[in-house]
């Protein structure tokens, strides 16, 4: 028998793979528009449109997804870059995005688009 955690994450993989994805960003988006796209695609399902951690999956996971608007306010007021970056590519383990072999989307996410995240998440910081 499969442990619930498993299938929750072969759940999220299933509705992540075949969810509509905007990821054709055209030429004429600026860098912040290209981090909120893939934001909104990648992390918005957990984290919330407002990435205020209020997403669609929120309440079914074991775990809250934290507020990452205030990521900079809970660290001297400075964005944890490197922190996140580790996170999101799977350097750092965080249960609910799967282990480093299998995590929910950092195979699919390259340092390109990890780095318009990390722009995007830093200008919505709140102050």
């Amino acid at each position: 028998m499969k442990s619930p955690g498993l299938m929750l994450y072969g759940v999220l993989g299933l509705v992540i793979a075949f969810s509509p994805v905007k990821m054709a960003v055209s030429a004429d988006l600026n860098d912040n528009d290209s981090g909120r796209l893939t934001f909104e695609s990648m992390c918005a399902i957990c984290h919330g449109a407002d990435a205020r951690g209020n997403g669609t999956f929120a309440k079914q996971l074991t775990a809250v997804p934290p507020d990452l608007t205030v990521l900079a306010q809970k660290n001297n007021g400075v964005l944890p870059s490197s922190r996140i970056y580790e996170i999101i590519d799977g350097g750092d383990v965080i249960a609910a995005h799967g282990t480093r072999e299998m995590p929910i989307w950092g195979l699919t996410m390259t340092r390109t688009r990890i780095l318009t995240v990390l722009d995007y998440l830093a200008k919505i910081q709140r102050r």
